[in-house]
């Protein structure tokens, strides 16, 4: 399944690399922007949570075969989407926090858990947050220890990207972030619920 995802998410950010660095560009200026004293607080309450969802966005809309935009990152801005982007990212957070109260593992677990939380406020932005979070723990029912395991598969990538300063990071970012976007669609299958396009095959997978 893991080398299946990933060769689907290769085949999506094949030729796109350019743009998606640039993206990614945009969100690491933001957080930059976080240290500016005073305009520091706004960003990291508002702006960051907002361009990272447009970020995860723009993944998820590659996996659909839409090109890649450097607009899309900003998409959530707008009324539709902002104030939930805000209550799902700032709701996530704060029970992430607290569960890792409870012991660091508990907090990993949960991680886990919430990992899909941007991915249906994305496709389903007239659900309460937290129906999104309650979303996001029936969908990783089961899937955890997956997703787990596939993050640990990209170690390597992430040892090349520190020996290189960076350099490997040009395309190890969109590959991770496409393949996150893959997980989310082959988890929603496996779900059994059907996949809004014809060309990504729960059986190809």
């Amino acid at each position: 399944m893991r080398t299946k995802l990933k060769n689907f998410s290769k085949s999506r950010i094949k030729g796109n690399i350019g743009i998606l660095f640039v993206c990614t560009l945009i969100v690491a200026l933001c957080g930059l922007a976080a240290n500016i004293p005073f305009l520091g607080i706004a960003v990291v309450i508002v702006v960051l949570p907002t361009i990272s969802f447009g970020f995860i966005k723009l993944y998820l809309d590659l996996s659909y075969g839409e090109n890649p935009k450097i607009e899309t990152v900003f998409s959530l801005f707008n009324g539709r989407f902002f104030s939930k982007t805000l209550a799902v990212y700032w709701l996530r957070t704060l029970f992430l926090f607290l569960w890792t109260l409870l012991f660091v593992i508990p907090g990993i677990v949960k991680y886990y858990s919430y990992a899909m939380a941007p991915y249906i406020m994305i496709e389903n932005p007239d659900m309460s947050a937290s129906d999104v979070i309650s979303e996001s723990r029936r969908l990783m029912d089961g899937h955890k220890w997956e997703l787990f395991v596939l993050d640990l598969s990209f170690i390597g990538w992430e040892f090349l990207t520190a020996i290189t300063f960076g350099l490997v990071g040009i395309y190890l970012i969109p590959y991770y972030n496409e393949t996150y976007a893959a997980y989310y669609r082959y988890v929603k299958s496996c779900k059994g619920e059907s996949s809004p396009v014809p060309d990504f095959n729960i059986d190809a997978i």
